[in-house]
C-alpha cells in the first residue's frame, strides 16, 4: 500500500494518514524510499519499526505505541515526529539524515536498562524538540550535527550508575537547553561538544561516583547554569572554551567534602566565570585557568573540610577582577602564582582551615588586595613573593601565623591600621627564621608617604629581630651598636652618652685634676677639654699629653679612651648602614 501511493494532491497534506489503528506485523521500510508523507498517529504496533535505510519526506507516529524503533541511516525530507510515543525499546537513528525537526517532546522510552536513543552521527537540520522525554536508559548521539537547538525542557532521563546523556563531538548551532525541571539520574558526558549556547536552568543532576556533568575540551558560547540548578557529583569544565560568560549564579554543587565539586582547570572563559552564592560541598579546581574579564564568588560558600582545597587557583590568570566578597571558605584557598589585572576582594570573607593554610598565594600578583576578613583568619596566610600596588586589611583579622618574606606592596589602607605599632606587631607574626625584607618593605612604605620617623622605628626593630637570630658574640657587638646609637637609626643616642661622659669627667678631673707631666710647659688646665681629649680618639686637643690622671681617676681615664673608641666605632657602623640603605 504504502509503496504503490502517490503523492497528495493539493487538498492533501499526507499521502497516508492512519490514526488510532492497531497495527500487527509492524512497519517495515527497511531501505524502501516512499515518495508521499507517512502519518501514524495514536496507532499501537506489536513490533519494533523497521526504517533501516528508508528514505521518507515526512513520518509522523505521533502517540504511538511500539517496542522500538529502528532508523540507521533513514533519511527525511522534511521531519520525523515521535512525539507523546510510549517506546517499550531502544531507538536507533545512528547516521540517520532529517531535513527538518525531531520531534520527541513528551515521549516515554525505555532501554530497559541499556541505551534507551541512539543517534550517533545524526545530522538534522531543524531541532530536536525532546520538552518532558522521559527515557529509561541513556540518551546518546555521538558526533551528532544539529542545525537548530536542542530542548530538553524537563525531560527526565534515568540511567542511575551509568550513563544519562552521551553527546560526545555533537556540533549545536542553537544550543542545548537542559530546563524547566530537567533531571538526568546517571553521569552526563559532552566532551568535545560544540554549542552555541548550553542553558542548566531549574535542572537536576546526580551521579554521586562519577562526573555528573563531563563537558571536557567542550567549545562553547556562553553556559548559562544558575538559577536552581543542583548537581550531585562532579561538573568538570577541564580545557573548556567558553567564549562568553560562564554564569552558574546560585548553583548547588554537591560532590562531597572529599572530592572537588568544580573542576574547571585550564578552562578558558573570554569574558566572566560567575559563581555569585554557590553552594559547594568539594572544592573548586580552577589550576592554570584563563577569565578574560572577571571571577565572581560573592556571597557563596564553598566547604571542603576533607582532602580537597577548597579553592584551586594556582597559576590561575584574570584580565580584570576576582571578587569574593561574604564567601566563606571551609579549607584552603590557594591562589599560589595567580595573576589578576586588578583587585582581589576578600572583604568580610570567612577562611576557616584550622591549623592548616587559610590562604596560600605565594607570588600572586593584583593591583589591589582587600584582606579585610570578617573575622579572625583560621588558619595562616601565606604571601610570600605575592605583589600588589595596595593592600587593603585590618591586622586584628590576621591569624597568629603569617608568612610574609619577599611580599612587596607600595600601600597600606585604610590609614588608621597602617600605623606603625599595628604593623610591626603584624610583622612579628610572620612564620620562620629572621627574614629582613618584611621590615625593608614595611620600612620603604613608611618613606614614600613622607613618615621617615617611622621607617627608622621598623629599621630598627629589624636589627634588633637579626641580633636575636646571631651567636652570643655577634649579639655583644650587636647590643653595643643598639645602646649607644640605636643601630645609626636613632644618633641622639650618641649624643647623649657623649654628654654623660663629658659631664661625669668634667665632674671628677675638676674635684680632682690630674698631674701635669711637665708642669714647666703643661698649659692651663680645662677638665671639660680634658675630658673630651680623652673621649676623642682621633685628633689632639693637648691636655691628654701635658696631664696624667694618678689613682681612682687614672681608671676614669682608660674608662672614657675605651667608650670613646665603642662611641666612634658604632657611630662609624650606624652611618655606614644608613647610608648604605639609602
Amino acid at each position: 500500500m504504502l509503496l504503490a501511493a502517490t503523492p497528495p494532491g493539493p487538498a492533501g497534506r499526507y499521502g497516508v494518514r492512519v490514526t488510532g489503528a492497531e497495527i500487527t506485523g509492524g512497519l517495515s521500510l527497511s531501505h524502501v524510499g516512499v515518495a508521499v508523507p507517512l502519518q501514524f498517529r495514536n496507532c499501537a504496533f506489536d513490533t519494533p519499526l523497521d526504517l533501516t535505510g528508508a528514505a521518507l519526506p515526512f513520518l509522523d507516529v505521533s502517540g504511538s505505541t511500539f517496542p522500538g524503533l529502528r532508523g540507521e541511516g533513514l533519511r527525511v525530507d522534511v521531519g520525523l515526529l515521535l512525539a507523546e510515543c510510549i517506546v517499550d525499546g531502544p531507538v536507533h537513528l545512528t547516521d540517520a539524515r532529517i531535513g527538518g525537526s525531531l520531534r520527541m517532546d513528551g515521549a516515554t522510552i525505555d532501554g530497559h536498562g541499556d541505551v534507551g536513543f541512539i543517534a550517533d552521527n545524526v545530522h538534522l537540520s531543524g531541532r530536536l524538540w525532546a520538552e518532558n522525554l522521559v527515557i529509561k536508559g541513556t540518551f546518546r548521539m555521538h558526533n551528532g550535527d544539529v542545525s537548530g537547538s536542542i530542548g530538553f525542557w524537563g525531560a527526565e532521563l534515568h540511567s542511575p550508575g551509568g550513563y544519562a546523556l552521551r553527546l560526545g563531538g555533537l556540533r549545536c548551532r542553537g544550543g542545548v537547553f537542559c530546563s524547566g525541571g530537567f533531571r538526568a539520574i546517571g553521569a552526563i558526558r559532552a566532551i568535545g561538544v560544540e554549542l552555541s549556547h548550553l542553558t542548566l536552568r531549574n535542572a537536576s543532576l546526580s551521579a554521586p561516583d562519577d562526573l555528573a556533568l563531563d563537558l571536557t575540551d567542550a567549545r562553547i558560547a556562553r553556559l548559562d547554569a544558575g538559577e536552581d540548578l543542583r548537581v550531585t557529583g562532579v561538573l568538570c569544565l577541564r580545557n573548556a572554551r567558553i567564549s562568553g560568560t560562564a554564569d552558574l549564579t546560585g548553583a548547588g554543587l554537591n560532590a562531597g567534602p572529599d572530592r572537588i565539586a568544580l573542576d574547571a582547570e585550564a578552562l578558558e572563559v573570554g569574558d566572566s566565570l560567575v559563581l555569585s552564592e554557590v553552594h559547594a560541598t568539594g572544592g573548586f579546581n580552577l589550576l592554570t585557568a584563563r577569565i578574560g574579564a572577571r571571577v565572581y564568588l560573592r556571597n557563596a560558600r564553598v566547604s571542603a573540610a576533607g582532602k580537597q582545597i577548597a579553592f584551586r587557583g594556582s597559576r590561575l590568570r584574570v584580565g580584570a577582577d576576582l571578587f569574593a566578597e561574604r564567601t566563606v571558605f571551609d579549607g584552603e584557598v590557594r591562589l599560589s602564582g595567580a595573576h589578576v589585572g586588578d583587585n582581589i576582594l576578600f572583604g568580610d570573607a570567612v577562611l576557616r582551615n584550622g591549623t592548616d593554610t587559610a590562604l596560600r598565594a605565594e607570588g600572586m600578583q593584583a593591583r589591589y588586595l582587600d584582606l579585610l576578613f570578617a573575622e579572625q583568619a583560621q588558619g595562616n596566610v601565606n604571601l610570600q613573593h605575592a605583589q600588589v600596588n595596595v593592600l587593603r586589611d585590618d591586622p586584628s583579622t590576621w591569624p597568629a601565623v603569617l608568612k610574609l618574606n619577599g611580599f612587596v606592596y607600595d600601600t597600606l589602607q585604610p590609614r588608621e591600621n597602617a600605623t606603625v605599632e599595628k604593623r610591626l606587631a603584624w610583622l612579628a607574626r610572620n612564620e620562620g627564621s629572621f627574614q629582613p625584607q618584611p621590615f625593608e618593605q614595611l620600612a620603604a612604605y613608611y618613606t614614600s608617604v613622607g613618615n621617615d620617623a617611622d621607617a627608622r622605628r621598623v629599621l630598627l626593630r629589624k636589627e634588633r629581630e637579626y641580633r636575636a637570630a646571631q651567636p652570643a658574640a655577634g649579639r655583644i657587638w650587636s647590643h653595643a651598636q643598639d645602646v649607644t646609637v640605636g643601630y645609626g637609626y636613632q644618633p641622639w643616642r650618641a649624643v647623649s652618652w657623649l654628654l654623660a661622659f663629658l659631664i661625669a669627667g668634667s665632674v671628677v678631673y675638676g674635684l680632682s685634676p690630674p698631674v701635669a707631666v711637665k708642669p714647666a710647659e703643661a698649659p692651663p688646665f680645662n677638665a671639660v677639654v680634658y675630658t673630651l681629649d680623652l673621649l676623642l680618639p682621633i685628633g689632639d686637643l693637648g691636655q691628654q699629653r701635658a696631664f696624667n690622671a694618678a689613682g681612682p681617676s687614672q681608671w676614669l681615664s682608660y674608662l672614657l679612651m675605651v667608650a670613646g673608641w665603642v662611641l666612634v666605632t658604632t657611630i662609624a657602623a650606624g652611618v655606614a648602614r644608613v647610608l648604605s640603605r639609602k
